[in-house]
C-alpha cells in the first residue's frame, strides 16, 4: 500500500465489501490471466475516479461509487481498469514515468515495478493514450459480457458524468469529445451482447449511505 501512503483507505463497510464483489465476480472470468492476484482499495476522497496501479491493484475512489447509482456502473468502470492491467498499458505507464528506473528493474529486478515508489498522484498526473483506452473499453465490455453484466451500466455513468458537466476520470477524459466516446462504446457493446444477465446481490443504497 506504499502508493497509497498519503491516503485515507475505508478498511470495511458495506463500499468495501460492495467493491470486493464486483471484483470477485469480474476476475472470476478472466481469460488470459497471466497471475495476477488483483487487490481492491476503496480511498476515502471525494473524487470521482478509479486507476489500476503496478501488480494488478485496482484503486476505487468514495466521489465514484457515490456519484453511480448502481453496481453495474462501477463494474464498467472496473472493467475497464482491469484490462488496463491484463493489457500492461499499467506497466507501460509506470515506465513513463519513471523511466530508467522502471527499465532498470525489469532488466535486473526480475521485472517487479510493484516495488518501484510509484504514488497514486503519479498514476493520476498521466493518462492512457487512445488506443490503449480504446482497448481497455472493448475489452473490458467483453469481460462484463463473460461476467454477465450489462453494459448498460457503463454508459449510463458515462452519460451521467457528461450530462452533469463533471470533469470525467482520467480513464475516460481523452480525445476524442465524450460524445463520440459514448457513441464509440455503444457500438462496442453491440457486438459484445451478454448471453445471460445475472443481477449483483448488492444495495447499492446502503453502499452510498455509508460514504459520509
Amino acid at each position: 500500500k506504499t502508493f497509497l501512503a498519503n491516503e485515507k483507505i475505508i478498511e470495511q463497510g458495506p463500499s468495501v465489501e460492495g467493491v470486493q464483489t464486483i471484483v470477485a465476480r469480474l476476475t472470476s472470468v478472466l481469460e488470459n490471466n497471466p497471475g495476477y492476484q488483483f487487490e481492491v482499495y476503496v480511498v476515502d476522497k471525494s473524487m470521482v475516479n478509479a486507476m489500476a496501479m503496478p501488480g494488478g491493484q485496482i484503486v476505487v475512489y468514495a466521489g465514484l461509487l457515490k456519484k453511480a447509482e448502481s453496481a453495474d456502473e462501477v463494474a464498467g468502470v472496473i472493467a475497464h481498469e482491469i484490462q488496463h492491467v491484463l493489457q500492461r498499458h499499467v506497466v507501460k505507464r509506470v515506465v513513463n514515468i519513471l523511466g530508467g528506473r522502471a527499465v532498470f528493474a525489469v532488466l535486473f529486478g526480475g521485472g517487479d515495478l510493484s516495488s518501484l515508489a510509484v504514488g497514486a498522484n503519479e498514476m493520476l498526473a498521466m493518462s492512457y493514450g487512445r488506443d490503449q483506452e480504446r482497448e481497455a473499453d472493448r475489452e473490458g465490455l467483453r469481460l462484463l459480457a463473460r461476467a454477465g453484466i450489462p453494459a448498460s451500466g457503463f454508459i449510463s455513468f458515462f452519460e451521467k458524468m457528461q450530462k452533469d458537466s463533471i470533469s470525467l476520470p482520467e480513464m475516460i477524459s481523452t480525445h476524442p469529445g465524450n460524445e463520440s466516446r459514448i457513441s464509440e462504446i455503444r457500438t462496442l457493446a453491440s457486438g459484445s451482447p451478454v448471453p445471460k444477465e445475472k443481477a449483483f446481490d448488492i444495495d447499492w443504497g446502503t453502499v452510498r449511505a455509508s460514504l459520509k
